[in-house]
């Protein structure tokens, strides 16, 4: 353009009037996020509302969690979390969001997962169709048949806690649980879905593979929060530089995994979820899935699966180490339940263990196993969530940690399983325990809700049952993490946590 009106610019004028063209276009972009902005009326921090890095920044040290509920505290049900996202930190606010028929999509931010899996399809119709199919592998006759494999695997994690004597009354040496329990889960989701697994609680040689899984969960949560990181990838790796490493670590990994599994069923007819969902058919419509969407999926699944359930153990391990007098009741409540370790199985014996499953709640209130508010988009023609009308495109989400603090429960921030329990058969106390489950969600709400919800309650609840019928257990040290006794934990994509540091002993049975 200089050269066509006969002018003559030198470097540093050229390099000074792109400085002032980009200085000019951030003003006008700044300007319109802070006043014109659909949620500019609404409070949050100053960097959040001019730029997605703050909630990057926050998801890269993993307190997001904290960061939201401290805004909360001071502003209320509504947070700008950024540009375009509103923190919602009400119970009617979640339903509004996330419950069934809302006017709400995925956020464009799951793209990163890829169209070509469960949790990467947009479309809500689509996603119907395909979970009608994937429910098929967590159904109650499904179930069933996972059972042998899990109570095989969770047998094996209870002798490997009760290794390693070092006192001659026959403690352990310390064991970090969050590590412990992350071995079982994956040994256990990919059994259910491959047949071969990683072999993490027999040997060491697979441990790598969590350690890249860790770090792909971390830049997940990253990415979730800003686009940028999507759009340029070296910014990611300049932050995160082992992640190019790990992506490669977990891919041979997977690979190896998915060929020994393969090859298994070449002569034999494995009944895994693998074979399940080729063969599955889609009730309504007769849709069959391809083999790469299944195995995307099958492998997302593995990810997914194996947190959830390891953090809620880690989690319940915690507090019941922190509880002595609530750690006696459901000790008692299981081995006067249960007559051997074998009759321990998942049926009504196990279901009738309320004190069991109400200290499994209390870890999953206090520990969600993914904390980051889940963004979703509003659609065309907008959408009211808790009394607030939001036009199309805005990003709306809630932290389940914000979620499970609110002023439905009581001492939000304090362990105490028993308010699960009803006290009596009154309308009163039902309506309360209603309440509670109103504003309990570990697993999601609506049609996005956790599809293996029933299989990992299964698979919690007999692990606990084993452990307890069979050892002793007690924190090493104080057993105490953060305010008021909370096991302390990193808000990744999902749920992160480390320890609790325990010792076990063999009971006599």
């Amino acid at each position: 353009m200089a050269i066509l009106l006969g002018l003559e610019l030198q470097p540093t004028e050229v390099a000074r009037a792109l400085l002032w063209g980009a200085a000019i276009s951030f003003l006008t972009l700044f300007t319109y996020r802070l006043a014109f902005h659909p949620l500019a009326k609404y409070p949050g921090p100053l960097l959040a509302r001019l730029t997605t890095l703050y909630g990057a920044y926050h998801a890269y040290h993993g307190d997001m969690h904290l960061d939201l509920q401290r805004l909360h505290r001071k502003h209320g049900t509504f947070v700008r979390y950024g540009p375009n996202a509103l923190s919602v930190g009400s119970v009617n606010g979640y339903h509004d969001i996330y419950g069934y028929g809302k006017k709400f999509r995925k956020a464009d931010s799951y793209s990163i997962h890829g169209p070509g899996s469960l949790i990467g399809t947009p479309d809500k119709a689509e996603h119907a169709r395909k979970k009608r199919i994937f429910s098929q592998g967590f159904s109650d006759t499904a179930l069933r048949e996972h059972e042998p494999k899990v109570i095989d695997l969770v047998n094996l994690f209870s002798e490997k806690l009760l290794e390693d004597k070092v006192t001659s009354d026959g403690w352990t040496k310390p064991k970090n649980l969050s590590d412990w329990c992350t071995y079982l889960t994956t040994d256990i989701i990919t059994k259910v879905m491959f047949t071969t697994t990683y072999e993490l609680l027999a040997s060491t040689k697979n441990h790598q593979f969590l350690v890249a899984a860790l770090t792909a969960g971390r830049m997940l949560g990253i990415i979730h929060q800003s686009a940028l990181f999507y759009k340029f990838p070296l910014l990611l790796a300049l932050i995160v530089p082992a992640i190019g490493k790990s992506l490669t670590v977990m891919r041979g990994h997977i690979k190896d995994m998915l060929k020994r599994s393969l090859q298994a069923r070449e002569n034999n007819a494995l009944k895994d979820n693998l074979e399940r969902f080729r063969k599955a058919r889609d009730p309504v419509t007769g849709e069959v899935l391809t083999e790469d969407y299944i195995r995307r999926s099958c492998t997302l699944f593995v990810g997914a699966g194996s947190d959830t359930s390891a953090v809620t153990l880690a989690a319940t391990f915690h507090y019941l180490s922190c509880s002595p007098e609530f750690y006696v009741k459901v000790a008692s409540e299981v081995r006067s339940t249960f007559k051997s370790l074998d009759s321990i199985r998942p049926g009504p014996a196990l279901n009738s263990c309320v004190l069991l499953r109400a200290t499994v709640n209390e870890a999953l209130r206090l520990t969600p196993p993914a904390a980051q508010p889940l963004w979703r988009e509003a659609e065309p023609g907008g959408a009211t969530v808790d009394g607030q009308f939001f036009p199309p495109g805005v990003n709306l989400g809630t932290s389940l940690y914000v979620l499970h603090r609110t002023s439905s429960f009581a001492s939000p921030n304090a362990y105490n399983p028993a308010r699960w329990i009803p006290l009596n058969d009154s309308d009163e106390e039902k309506d309360r325990i209603k309440n509670l489950s109103r504003s309990f969600a570990p697993f999601s709400t609506g049609s996005r809700q956790c599809i293996a919800k029933n299989f990992a309650m299964m698979e919690i609840l007999t692990t606990l049952a084993i452990v307890l019928y069979r050892s002793d257990f007690e924190a090493v040290g104080t057993g105490k993490d953060g305010e008021d006794g909370e096991f302390e934990f990193k808000s990744y994509f999902t749920t992160h946590t480390k320890g609790p540091m325990l010792r076990f002993r063999e009971r006599e049975i």
